[in-house]
């Protein structure tokens, strides 16, 4: 018991030692400030705004046409038998406009333009998918 407290003495005392023996210097340098970000022009911040409530009303009139798009396309097809690689393919392609459609980003998560203009183009795409399948459909006779 004598020893064991005997060491435990000891490692407290060197590691006191080594606490205190490995301090850093402490700087006596001037703290500076956080460099500020230049001013934003009131004007110039407004037409952003104005520009990404334009481009974002477009996207939602786009978002509603492909809506609407996958409605009737659903309707068109309710009961139809086709070939199941062809049916596989547009399954697909409905999906993935359907996924465009599903928890769209509202206007505040979008952070510029650009941003805006990709979803745009993604609305787009299915867009074209629909309507190639739309297309494709004319020349098959349907029920």
């Amino acid at each position: 018991m004598k020893i064991f407290l005997l060491f435990s003495l000891a490692l407290i005392i060197v590691l006191a030692v080594f606490v205190f023996m490995n301090r850093a210097p402490v700087a006596s340098r001037p703290v500076s400030e956080p460099a500020q970000a230049a001013p934003v022009d009131p004007y110039v911040a407004e037409q952003r705004v104005t520009e990404m409530r334009q481009h974002y009303d477009l996207l939602k009139q786009a978002r509603g046409e492909l809506r609407r798009q996958l409605g009737q396309l659903k309707a068109e097809l309710w009961g139809v038998k086709l070939p199941p690689v062809r049916a596989r393919e547009m399954s697909h392609a409905m999906a993935e406009a359907h996924a465009v459609l599903k928890n769209p980003p509202m206007l505040g998560a979008f952070h510029d333009l650009a941003a805006i203009e990709r979803e745009y183009q993604r609305v787009n795409y299915s867009l074209a998918a629909i309507a190639g399948i739309r297309q494709s459909l004319q020349g098959t006779q349907i029920k």
